[in-house]
């Protein structure tokens, strides 16, 4: 077990061997050792958890992080049913941090400081390489994004291409973000611009702003800092007032219930919190909202 720039970390357990790897074929996509030892799961965000299916082989599973000059990130890799190990590699394929076991338990823990602007990658894999599933979560902090209230928050342009991403930042902070991308000027960025209809809200739980999809997200309730739901969509509320609900469209998908109706693909199912029927206190037939996943 090593653990560089990692807080939360914890010696192996007594039996176990230090595992070396080799990733000096990460980004090397056409070559058949690529296809082999790795499968490429897209981009991790703050506090946003990704579930994953490990088998092996390929050996690896990776995420790709993009991180702004001053971010600290936390990586927690759980698992019910296996033994996870983790790495955060930098652009040059140098393994910045790892871990194995943390906190007294087979997951990994790892809490990386002072990256800077650039392509960072999350690694993982199974121990004794057998199937378990795995829940990823990352939770960025940096003072660029320091908030207290949702009012702190600012969406500005994400990166350094213009696609249509957008950043939560805080307010007065904007210029600062600019800086720290230190982009350059002759970068060639994709053609495409796609609609980021999420919205700056301030995380309270840690203080940071984040970009959220408003369909289906927390809103009212008697909590400090209780997040309002944008102009075309109504905070659907909770038959106890001070617990709040959540917010949806004028008109959207139900589900659930005795017919125990499906959502589309791309939703997820969620409780209704105004019909007063609570599927976790004996309300089995209760319906529910369909929500983006």
């Amino acid at each position: 077990m090593s653990c560089l720039l990692a807080a939360a970390c914890s010696a192996a357990p007594a039996g176990k061997t230090e595992t070396q790897e080799d990733f000096s074929d990460i980004f090397d996509t056409k070559s058949d050792a690529f296809s082999r030892r790795w499968q490429m799961l897209g981009a991790i965000e703050s506090d946003k958890p990704q579930t994953i299916q490990y088998a092996n082989p390929p050996r690896f599973r990776a995420f790709t992080y993009n991180a702004v000059a001053g971010d600290t990130l936390d990586i927690k890799v759980h698992s019910d049913d296996g033994d996870t190990m983790a790495w955060l590699l930098d652009s040059s394929k140098n393994v910045v941090a790892s871990n194995d076991d943390s906190d007294g338990t087979t997951d990994s823990h790892i809490v990386a400081a002072h990256l800077q602007t650039g392509s960072y990658y999350l690694v993982v894999r199974e121990y004794n390489l057998q199937k378990a599933t795995f829940v990823v979560t990352a939770q960025r902090t940096n003072t660029l994004f320091g908030c207290n209230v949702d009012a702190d928050c600012v969406a500005v342009p994400r990166g350094c291409c213009r696609t249509g991403w957008k950043e939560a930042v805080a307010s007065g902070r904007e210029g600062d973000y600019e800086t720290a991308l230190a982009c350059d000027p002759q970068q060639i960025c994709p053609l495409y611009v796609i609609n980021d209809t999420r919205i700056p809200l301030c995380n309270s739980a840690v203080g940071q702003c984040e970009m959220t999809q408003p369909f289906g997200m927390h809103c009212g309730g008697f909590i400090r800092n209780a997040h309002q739901c944008p102009g075309e969509y109504n905070c659907r509320l909770n038959r106890i007032p001070d617990v709040g609900g959540i917010c949806v469209p004028a008109t959207f998908q139900t589900c659930g219930g005795l017919g125990a109706r499906p959502c589309d693909a791309g939703m997820s199912c969620v409780d209704d919190p105004a019909d007063g029927c609570n599927p976790s206190n004996g309300g089995a037939d209760c319906g529910g909202i369909c929500v983006p996943q």
